[in-house]
Order: structure tokens, then sequence, then C-alpha cells
């Protein structure tokens, strides 16, 4: 006779670890919880189909989202249908049906732990008053186009005060875009979708930036820009060679390489400190220096480590680089790219891989120099994510260096 299975407790799934494979420990009647080796838990409901008796699983959900006892609710409800002939695959139950709604809840009730309680209530907003179209659909049954509508709405959406959105429409559609991503990501790691077509959606198709995406000739592929990286390294003048590297690798504005001065870089709390007047915004800009940075800047202080500027003239040594010199060494490279289509490879790369680096859109934001948010926002947002500025140009390195 085979062992029965002893019904599961509350406490003993909360305390299952992962291991170093998937296993499952079973409620018994078909119904397990899997737990995967990144600490996912998932009901599953095994069961025989009617007429074909071939084996078919079902998804119930994740843990703690999905309780025992509603997961018991579930494989009761599909043993009723079977009993009845029917498969419960085949049926569709609104009581189970999960929602872009609970999906939200459940990604703002994890954050809650990480994020302040400003930047908490300002996400909530954000779902609440430019999402409520998507709220009470079924999040398997959400397109992509679905989306796209939903972005391309937001710039005329009013907010509770009745004023309209005129200024900043750019930056709150891609803020929006960004959410929905992170929403998506959460529903396709508890398995309740299997693909994340928000994944699928080029931001720039349906909010291009004017002032670089289309004026400045960019390389959006990262192995290409990984050999226009290496052939940077091989260029034969010294200053220009070195500063294409820190361009590169910074994402700042080809004016900012020209007007970087010695007096702005403190080796010791490697930082590089722009005041307002040298920066196109007119307010300070902190630049965190990696290792290959201060590595730069030690080999450029054997050629210009007494004169003003760090990065001077090939002309005259008492004035800045310019960018026409920048990119007239390209040229002589014949890479079809101009030095200011940097910051778009790594602001469409950082967008792009933002799962795999996992810094947020404000982080990106800052280190391009950009303004974050209208003037109230900036007014309480005193961090300028120095030290996460500074992980995600490590790991902008480690993709042009091909790690």
């Amino acid at each position: 006779m085979p062992k029965l299975a002893s019904p599961l407790t509350d406490t003993q799934i909360r305390k299952a670890k992962p291991r170093e494979k998937l296993y499952r420990l079973s409620d018994g009647n078909g119904l397990s919880i899997e737990i995967k080796p990144n600490g996912s838990k998932i009901w599953r409901f095994r069961y025989f189909r009617p007429i074909t008796q071939k084996a078919n699983t079902l998804s119930f959900g994740s843990y703690p989202e999905v309780s025992l006892k509603q997961a018991r609710e579930m494989r009761q409800n599909a043993r009723t249908l079977l009993s009845q002939g029917k498969d419960p695959a085949n049926i569709k139950d609104e009581s189970n049906v999960i929602t872009f709604k609970d999906i939200a809840n459940s990604f703002l009730e994890r954050k809650a732990k990480e994020w302040s309680q400003r930047h908490y209530k300002t996400t909530k907003n954000r779902i609440d008053n430019y999402l409520y179209s998507l709220k009470d659909k079924d999040i398997t049954k959400i397109t992509k186009q679905d989306i796209i509508s939903v972005l391309k709405k937001v710039p005329t959406i009013k907010l509770p005060n009745n004023t309209k959105i005129n200024s900043d429409r750019v930056e709150i559609t891609k803020k929006i875009f960004f959410l929905i991503r992170q929403v998506f990501d959460d529903a396709a790691h508890n398995d309740y979708i299997s693909n994340n077509i928000a994944r699928t959606i080029d931001i720039t198709m349906i909010i291009p930036n004017k002032h670089e995406v289309e004026h400045f000739k960019a390389e959006l592929d990262i192995k290409n820009l990984q050999s226009i990286y290496k052939l940077i390294n091989e260029y034969s003048n010294n200053i220009t060679r070195l500063a294409l590297k820190f361009l590169i690798l910074t994402a700042l504005r080809p004016g900012n390489i020209g007007n970087l001065k010695w007096q702005y870089v403190d080796f010791d709390k490697q930082v590089i400190i722009y005041p307002a007047s040298a920066m196109k915004s007119k307010e300070e800009f902190r630049l965190p220096l990696t290792n290959t940075m201060i590595e730069i800047l030690n080999e450029m202080r054997e050629f210009t480590g007494n004169l003003e500027y760090v990065f001077h003239s090939t002309i005259a040594k008492s004035k800045q680089l310019s960018e026409n010199t920048l990119n007239y060494a390209l040229k002589r490279m014949d890479l079809d790219i101009t030095a200011h289509g940097f910051r778009s490879s790594f602001s469409t790369l950082c967008y792009e891989n933002q799962r795999q680096h996992g810094f947020s859109y404000e982080v990106i934001e800052t280190q391009l120099a950009h303004k974050v948010g209208n003037k109230v926002v900036r007014a309480y947002m005193r961090s300028d994510f120095l030290e996460e500025r500074k992980q995600l140009l490590i790991w902008w390195e480690k993709q042009l260096n091909n790690f």
C-alpha cells in the first residue's frame, strides 16, 4: 500500500530552504509546492486529463501570495471538475484569475522593505494614476499592444489635481514603462506568465529621444561596441586615446571631457566634482571613479599633470580638447559613430540590460547628468546615487571588455 503524504503546514513551507536543484514538498492528492534554486516557491497540481488519461500539471501561483489554504481550495475545485469529467486546465475560474493589480501589490509589498517611504508612495501613485486600465486585467491576457496603448496615453493623463502633464512627458513615460517591466518581471519570476512581453517593447519607438538618438550616430550592438573600444585602445595619439577611453567609460558629454580640470579631481575620495559652471545642467556633478578611470588619470598626469586641463587641445596646451578632435579621431579609425553617440550607446544598453545589472532609471539618468523628475521631486531627492553609479560603471566596463 503506497505511503500517504502528510499534509503540509505553513511553518514547514516557510522554513523550506532552496537547494542546488529543484525539489518538491507534497500536500497529497496531487498538490505539491515546488522550491526552486532561486528561492521561489510555486504551487503545482498534478492530475490525469479526462478521456486521454495523460498526465498534466497546473500552476496555482506562488507562495506566500497564494496561501496553503487557498492552494487547497484550488485543488478541491480542480478535483471536483475532474469528478465531472472536465479538465480544469480548460475551465476559467474567475476566482483564481491573477490580475495585474495582484502582481503589482505583491511587487510593492516586497519592495516596501527595500525602498524609502517616499519612493514607495511615489511608485504606488504611479500605478494608481497611470496604470488603472491594466489593474483588473488577467496578467496572462495582457498583450503587447495593451501596454503600448497605455504608454502612448501617459503624456495626456490628468493627475488628481487636474493638471495636464506637458513637461517631462518623455521622462515620465520612460518611468512608467520600466515600472511595467518590473511588475511583469515579478509575474514571470513567480511563473504566472511564461515570458515578460514588456521586454519585447522598444521604448525608443514610442518616445524617441530627439536630442540624442536622432542627431548623434551611436553603436547599439554590444559586440560592435566591444570592437570599437578595443580599436580605441590601439589609437596612436596618447592624449586622444585616453580621452576617448574616458569618454566611453563615463558616458559624459564630450564637452565635459574637454573641460575637465585637475582641480576637479579628488584621488583620495576617488571622485571628480564638476562645479555647476562646468555642466550643461548648471548643477554640480559628482563622477565616481573606477580603478580603470584612475589608471587613465594617472597616465594623463605624465602628459598634463602640470597644466590646467586633464585633456588639452592638440593645438595649444593651455586650451581644452575639442569635440571635433575626438570625432576626427573616430573618423580616422573608420568608425561610423560620433563622440556624443557613446552616451546613446550607454543609455540604450543600460536600459536593455537593466535586469542584469539591477540599477534603476534614476541611477542611469543621473550618470548621464540628466535632471531626474520635476523641480519638486528634485528638491526632495537628496541622493545622487554615487555608489550605485560606481557599480553601474564597473558593470559597463565589464561589458566593453567582454568579461
